[in-house]
């Protein structure tokens, strides 16, 4: 009945339109099931709804959620295209331009063949900041843009007026850990050193930061505190995803369940 939803409501109301975009919606979130079949079905039972403010309100708050929850499956290629249509409709919608960016750096970071995406993500955050210059997620994501993209005197000065600027621990760890890979690219190792140690201090299990920490220490030639490092991590085993730097990278792609969650909300009352 899912498969064949859309055939079935050809002359239905919008209510049962949208639990049908409903079902597709759950039928494509499983692993190994057929996503791009169930959410083209989904798309097309949103778009058949009449009331257009209705229609609208659903649509985004769709299309954002299959966004975030391709970016939380780590499908970040395929969440790109949600985002880029969704930023063509509203483009001052700041949670899209947020969502945009962080998808497009995380592609730009881990695809060699879109580094392009990183110029899509520094013009996201940009224009998130022309908007409001106090946005500390914003200039934190601009920071390590700029760096990827080699800009890292640039990068240097957004993320140290990032640091004077907030408590936030989570934020506070990823601004140690980006100024530290840039002083150590530069050779200024010791003070690299410095800031890995204390990113660490914030989250002692990211395994991002204890590599990051052993190569410095490598690259200064304390070779046995480089090992103890490393033995250290071994011993602790693998680390969990679940770190201060994974979060990061996922973004808010956990609000899809929200999402989800108001859109079936919205279904009981039709």
């Amino acid at each position: 009945a899912v498969y064949r939803g859309v055939e079935y409501l050809r002359d239905r109301d919008d209510g049962q339109l949208l639990q049908a975009a409903l079902m597709h919606t759950d039928a494509a979130l499983p692993p190994g099931s057929n996503a791009s079949l169930h959410v083209s079905r989904a798309a097309t039972c949103l778009k058949r709804i009449d009331d257009n403010s209705l229609r609208e309100d659903l649509y985004r708050k769709w299309s954002l959620a299959m966004a975030y929850f391709f970016q939380n499956d780590h499908r970040f290629l395929v969440s790109v295209p949600f985002l880029m249509d969704l930023n063509k409709k509203y483009p001052e919608d700041m949670e899209i331009r947020l969502a945009f960016g962080s998808v497009c750096e995380a592609s730009g970071l881990l695809h060699e063949e879109f580094r392009d995406h990183l110029q899509t993500a520094e013009e996201q955050y940009r224009w998130i900041l022309n908007a409001d210059p106090d946005h500390i997620e914003a200039s934190l994501r601009l920071g390590h843009v700029l760096k990827l993209r080699g800009q890292h005197e640039d990068s240097i000065s957004i993320l140290e007026n990032v640091l004077s600027r907030t408590e936030d621990p989570s934020q506070v760890f990823i601004a140690r850990l980006l100024l530290g890979d840039i002083h150590r690219a530069q050779g200024r190792l010791e003070t690299a050193i410095g800031l890995y140690e204390s990113a660490i201090q914030i989250d002692p299990d990211c395994l991002v930061a204890t590599v990051a920490m052993s190569h410095a220490l490598h690259q200064s030639r304390r070779l046995g505190e480089s090992t103890e490092v490393l033995e250290q991590l071994l011993v602790r085993g693998d680390s969990s995803r679940d770190d201060t730097w994974w979060r990061y990278l996922m973004g808010h792609s956990e609000r899809f369940r929200f999402l989800l969650q108001d859109l079936h909300q919205e279904a009981t009352k039709h």
